[in-house]
């Protein structure tokens, strides 16, 4: 199995939906990389509200790639209305943290 189909089996969204198509191309990235998209390109996967908490478009990408709060960041830059996804060394150190989690808790 290669690099690529194994990160695809780390995703959990729905296939065929952008959400999934977002995810792999997120997962696949190698160690050291970052993709970057545009906020409209990632508003038709729309917001999700749960434990009182509002998970972004780019929040569920995250959340819907297996074990990425240790290999995954996000960077927001509103003012340039994107997203960048970064893939970085599993130290064991928590880098994403959902809505709903306090920071600090790993």
């Amino acid at each position: 199995m290669t690099e690529e189909e194994m990160a695809d089996l780390t995703v959990a969204a729905l296939p065929g939906t952008l959400l999934y198509h977002t995810c792999r191309r997120v997962a696949r990235l190698k160690q050291g990389q970052c993709i970057a998209f545009k906020m409209d390109a990632l508003r038709d996967i729309g917001r999700y509200h749960h434990n009182g908490a509002t998970f972004e478009p780019w929040h569920r990408v995250l959340e819907n790639i297996m074990g990425s709060a240790y290999t995954h960041s996000l960077d927001v830059r509103y003012e340039k209305q994107e997203v960048i996804f970064c893939r970085h060394a599993d130290t064991g150190k928590r880098r994403y943290f959902s809505p709903d989690i306090p920071k600090g808790t790993n």
